[in-house]
């Protein structure tokens, strides 16, 4: 028989069925519009946390002094390292840009916090902080603050604070400082218990010229080129190391993806139940169905055939499924895609979640997931029909099925 042929029987028997066909299908098309619609909130979540990042801190990678650990306060006083010719000449054309850390205290209006005073150089376009605020003027020199921590000093654009620090041979100091620009950012590395400086300033005041914690590339070339050029001088006792914008911001990828773990579960058992109506249709059919499956033999069609026809019932119940999980996940799939919605729940966790969770939806990965779903569906289709083919036809016909 013509595949055709069991097509357009297949096609005939499961519209027969009525209420129990759509009831299937709906169960299938929205376990799939949660699955899919998890996945794009992810992807999402995932490219805004990654730019964020990249923008306010990694760029195309750093170079980072060897004792230098970003998530080690107390490694700031010794993780510095002399710039070199190369890096120098790169910071001058723009290509690159140092930044400094250093542990202090800053004092306003009788409070004291504990914060990490960054130098950035003034004039550096790479990274989106406002630095051109910083360049000094006929008054106190100017410090950037985050909205975060503006807020928690209870302070505004233009008030002054004193930031009190030890430089490099030992000896605190403290000088006041206005505040010149207010930074706005999702990245909390950048903003929480941060005051940003101009890198001269710093340099002078912490008795460490020409020095840096790392520097950040402007693009992969000038990483890669700074990255042979150590290689090449030293190869053992290297005081730099370079790391990639991939290797920065491998823990955003991480994290995510520990969080997606969690949500498997629930895919898996949005799979189930998609799979236990199929199955439970299949072995109903085939049991209810004995006669027919008989008299179809009878009249010539082979067994394998007859497997196929109830097989590709389930099949086509699957395609139908995904065939209108786009229609009924269309309002989901756009709101989720254009307005999203707010992260102030999470606000305080430490990551750089953007203002509001929109998702992103990959043709690939959208088609991936209705492949692995179609699959499954077929396996499950066939798997209850598969002892059709040891049916004896004579004993089918009287419904007692095998002999």
């Amino acid at each position: 028989m013509k595949p055709a042929v069991i097509l357009s029987l297949a096609w005939q028997n499961i519209r027969g069925t009525g209420i129990r066909l759509w009831i299937n299908v709906t169960v299938i098309a929205i376990s799939m519009i949660v699955i899919l619609w998890a996945k794009g909130i992810y992807a999402g979540l995932t490219m805004k946390m990654l730019d964020a990042v990249i923008a306010t801190e990694v760029g195309a990678g750093q170079i980072i002094a060897r004792n230098f650990d970003i998530d080690d306060p107390l490694s700031y006083e010794k993780g510095r390292e002399t710039i070199t010719p190369e890096m120098m000449a790169s910071i001058r054309g723009g290509n690159s840009v140092p930044v400094l850390f250093r542990s202090g205290t800053l004092y306003f209006r009788g409070r004291s916090l504990p914060v990490t005073i960054k130098g950035i150089r003034s004039d550096q376009t790479i990274l989106t902080i406002p630095t051109t605020a910083i360049a000094e003027g006929n008054g106190n020199p100017t410090v950037i603050l985050g909205t975060r921590m503006l807020k928690a000093l209870k302070a505004k654009k233009g008030d002054i604070l004193t930031l009190k620090w030890r430089d490099a041979k030992g000896s605190f100091d403290a000088a006041d400082f206005s505040v010149g620009a207010v930074m706005s950012t999702r990245n909390p590395r950048v903003d929480d218990s941060s005051a940003w400086i101009s890198w001269d300033k710093m340099a002078e005041m912490m008795a460490t010229p020409s020095q840096a914690s790392y520097i950040v590339a402007g693009n992969p070339e000038v990483l890669k080129r700074i990255s042979d050029t150590l290689k090449s001088e030293k190869a053992e006792g290297q005081p730099w190391k370079s790391r990639s914008a991939a290797h920065l911001t491998d823990w955003i990828r991480k994290l995510i993806e520990a969080d997606e773990k969690n949500f498997r579960f629930i895919f898996g058992l949005l799979i189930f139940l998609c799979s236990v109506g199929i199955f439970n249709a299949q072995i109903v059919s085939v049991f209810k169905r004995r006669s027919e499956i008989g008299t179809l033999m009878a009249l010539g069609m082979r067994k394998g055939e007859v497997t196929s026809l109830f097989a590709m019932e389930g099949i086509l119940t699957a395609l139908i499924a995904i065939a209108i999980t786009p229609l009924l996940g269309a309002p989901l799939f756009w709101w989720s895609a254009n307005r999203g919605f707010s992260s102030g729940y999470a606000e305080g966790t430490g990551m750089p979640l953007p203002e509001r969770i929109v998702a992103h939806y990959d043709l690939q990965t959208v088609l991936t997931m209705m492949g692995v779903v179609f699959a499954i569906m077929a396996l499950v289709s066939w798997f209850p029909v598969r002892k059709i083919s040891s049916t004896n036809p004579a004993m089918a016909i009287s419904g007692r099925g095998k002999e």
